[in-house]
């Protein structure tokens, strides 16, 4: 199976020919960033926005014989018919018929001068910009440090997007307070979150004594029923963890609790963020994220 954005990388090549790594997440990161349907979400990284989930394709569209790689240069060993949705070929058309041509190093470059928050974390941001290009780079740094406690899901949301949210907020701690940190969207699996965050340099923990048991899951379908049953004798019977919490973000200061559910009123974890102050200064504000 191969699905609509993974047939743009496709487009995008076959179009193009040869195309290395960094080329093809610039690309498809200058399709994307005016559309209104864009295909990929993207964080500021080392050779500036990138996105894993991007990259997790091209590997699929490799294992699958679609792509070839020789020399980290992605090829396609023979020339297909593809079905891209119709507005969004109009929008990658629009972006070849600009940059068909432009090296890496000139897309990276253009990237930073148009967007400057995505070369924030880039390695060759002082090589390729200006002084006073750089410093319209740093005036987009995150700098808040002001004590927060946020929360967070991640249902319907890529892991970019997630992160992206996180990053904005600059967020110093995630803690998932998941019972399990298994999860159907395999990029959100407690390993895999945490290798995601530390590409923005996020500390990742995971206290599952925090979350809600399946068995309690099963046995009580009425969520306000289960929040109750949570709130009351499961959150009574975690003062060590909750107390665990409560010290880090007098460490960190910027800290977002996470689970699946987008809205913190479907979720246990808006009970556990107001169980903190407990242990803190009530005035430090909750941010829903």
């Amino acid at each position: 199976m191969i699905y609509q954005r993974q047939k743009e990388l496709l487009y995008i090549i076959g179009k193009i020919g040869n195309t290395g790594r960094t080329q093809i997440q610039k690309l498809e990161f200058l399709s994307c960033i005016t559309s209104n349907v864009p295909s990929y979400d993207f964080i500021p990284y080392n050779f500036g926005p990138y996105s894993k989930t991007l990259q997790n394709d091209l590997d699929y569209l490799v294992k699958q014989g679609l792509l070839t790689i020789i020399n980290d240069q992605y090829q396609m060993p023979d020339k297909r018919s593809l079905i891209v949705n119709v507005k969004r070929q109009k929008e990658i058309d629009a972006m070849l018929y600009q940059f068909n041509d432009w090296t890496a190093t000139d897309l990276m470059r253009f990237v930073y001068k148009e967007y400057p928050f995505f070369a924030l974390n880039s390695t060759r941001a002082e090589e390729l910009l200006t002084p006073s290009e750089l410093k319209r780079v740093q005036v987009c740094q995150p700098s808040d440090e002001d004590p927060v406690i946020f929360t967070i899901g991640y249902e319907g949301k890529s892991l970019e997007k997630y992160l992206l949210q996180l990053y904005q907020k600059n967020v110093h701690l995630l803690v998932d307070v998941r019972a399990s940190s298994y999860s159907m969207k395999k990029e959100f699996i407690g390993s895999r979150l945490a290798s995601g965050c530390k590409l923005l340099n996020i500390d990742y923990k995971h206290i599952p004594e925090l979350g809600i048991p399946n068995t309690y899951r099963k046995a009580i379908p009425n969520k306000g029923q289960l929040f109750r049953v949570y709130k009351n004798k499961l959150l009574s019977q975690r003062a060590i963890e909750i107390k665990n919490i409560a010290d880090l973000v007098i460490k960190e200061k910027r800290v977002a609790l996470t689970c699946f559910e987008a809205s913190h009123t479907d979720c246990h974890r808006h009970h556990l963020a107001e169980e903190l102050f407990k242990y803190l200064d009530k005035s430090i504000p909750v941010e829903h994220l």
